[in-house]
């Protein structure tokens, strides 16, 4: 018996190493520069395979934050730091994942964008095509 429980332990501590290599994996991607998207998933695997996406060339959409799980209004709050430094990355990239109704009202009354999808890649056509928007309104300020 007590050889069977020692097994389990080695098991589980083994397990425990192992998510916490995937969690530094997964810090390591963040943005040092603190400006970027908050990205939010369901899991960790979910947010890793988000985060390699968001890195690759052609994409390369900076990351300042993360977190699991449902967007409540933490996360918004989060997010809306990039409102000072810049605005476009005021933005939740929510793969997978619900958004309470009070983070939902929050980042409307604050100007944060929350963008939800099942599938990375229309998370990124979503996200693209609000930064299109924001140059192109740009463009017209300018001329």
């Amino acid at each position: 018996m007590k050889e069977a429980v020692m097994e389990d332990m080695k098991s589980v501590m083994s397990r425990i190493d192992k998510s916490m290599e995937d969690m530094k994996s997964v810090m390591s991607r963040i943005d040092k520069t603190g400006e970027g998207v908050y990205v939010q998933a369901t899991t960790l695997g979910s947010l890793e395979a988000l985060l390699e996406f968001l890195k690759t060339p052609g994409v390369s959409i900076p990351v300042s934050g993360i977190g699991i799980g449902p967007v409540h209004k933490k996360n918004v709050i989060k997010a809306s730091v990039m409102l000072e430094k810049k605005k476009e990355y005021a933005t939740i990239l929510a793969f997978d994942v619900k958004v309470t109704q009070g983070a939902r009202e929050l980042s409307d009354e604050l100007g944060v964008k929350v963008f939800m999808a099942n599938i990375i890649y229309h998370l990124f056509d979503q996200f693209k095509a609000y930064i299109d928007t924001i140059k192109e309104e740009k463009r017209k300020e300018v001329a």
